[in-house]
C-alpha cells in the first residue's frame, strides 16, 4: 500500500530463528532510520503468525519473509496472500538460493541470500519504499483531458494507431501520445517490454509465447500475449540474473499452451 509523505512505515519481519529475526529487525530499525524514515516494525515467529494477523486486519508496507520456516512457509504464506489480493511488497531471505526462482511465482519484490549484508538490506528496502509505498504520479492527456494517473494503477501499455491504450487497475484509458513517448517517461525499473508494441508493469505477468502481433487478450492483462523473439528473450534474462546470485525486477508466470 502507498505511504502519505512523512507517514510511518510498517514493516513485519518473519522468522523462526529468533536470533535472524532479531538481526533483521536491528538492521532494518538501523538502515531506516539513518534514512530519516519512520518506521514501526513488527516480529513473527511463524509464518502463520503473520498471516493470521494480516486476516485479522494488519497491514504492513513490506514484508520480510524467511523462506525455510516450520509449518507454513515463506513462499507458501506469499501465495496465500497473494491469493487474497494482497500485493504487499516482499523481501525473500533465504540460505538457498534456488528458492529464488520461485520468487517469480509470488510477485516478491527482492531475494536476499543468508548470511543477511546490510548493504543488500538497504538497497532492498529503499527499492521497495520508492517502487511500492511512494505514491508517483504522472500527468498524461487521455481522451477525458488531463488526468494524473499514479503509476502503480498502471498494469501495462498498449500502442496504438497514434495513440497509447492503457489498462489500469480499475479501467481503460486512451492516452494521446505515441507509445515511444510513454515508454520514456515510465520507470525502467518498473515496467518491461514483453513485445514491441506492449510494456508491462513489474509483477506477475503472464507470457504467452505466440507469433505475430495480434491481441487476444481483449483486456484482460494477465493474458497477454509475447513475440516469440520476446519471450525467449525475457526467459534469457531472467535466468542469467539468477545464475549471476542478482536480485530480481521482474515476476513472470510461464503458463502452458
Amino acid at each position: 500500500m502507498p505511504a502519505a509523505p512523512n507517514q510511518q512505515l510498517h514493516i513485519a519481519v518473519c522468522d523462526d530463528e529468533s536470533i535472524d529475526r532479531q538481526q533483521t529487525a536491528d538492521l532494518t530499525r538501523g538502515i531506516m532510520a539513518a534514512e530519516g524514515l519512520a518506521c514501526d516494525l513488527s516480529g513473527y515467529e511463524s509464518a502463520t503468525a503473520l498471516l493470521t494477523a494480516i486476516q485479522g486486519g494488519a497491514q504492513f508496507h513490506i514484508l520480510l519473509l524467511d523462506v525455510m520456516m516450520e509449518g507454513l512457509d515463506g513462499m507458501e504464506l506469499a501465495a496465500a496472500l497473494r491469493k487474497l489480493g494482497d500485493g504487499t511488497a516482499i523481501i525473500f531471505i533465504s540460505s538457498n538460493r534456488e528458492m529464488a526462482l520461485r520468487g517469480y511465482e509470488v510477485s516478491a519484490a527482492w531475494y536476499l541470500a543468508k548470511p543477511l549484508q546490510q548493504t543488500q538490506l538497504r538497497k532492498a528496502l529503499l527499492y521497495c519504499y520508492k517502487t511500492f509505498c511512494v505514491k508517483r504520479e504522472i500527468l498524461l492527456p487521455t481522451t477525458r483531458g488531463q488526468r494524473r494517473i499514479p503509476l502503480s494503477d498502471i498494469l501495462y501499455a498498449e500502442a496504438m494507431e497514434r495513440m497509447t491504450k492503457l489498462a489500469l487497475t480499475d479501467r481503460l484509458e486512451k492516452i494521446n501520445i505515441k507509445f515511444s513517448d510513454l515508454s520514456a517517461l515510465l520507470p525502467e525499473r518498473q515496467f518491461v517490454f514483453c513485445h514491441r508494441s506492449y510494456l508491462s508493469k513489474s509483477g506477475v505477468y503472464r507470457l504467452h509465447p505466440q507469433p505475430g502481433t495480434g491481441s487476444d487478450h481483449r483486456g484482460n492483462p494477465a493474458g497477454q500475449p509475447v513475440s516469440a523473439g520476446g519471450f525467449a528473450k525475457t526467459i534469457r534474462r531472467l535466468f542469467a540474473r539468477l545464475t549471476r546470485g542478482e536480485q530480481h525486477r521482474h515476476s513472470v508466470t510461464i503458463l502452458p499452451m
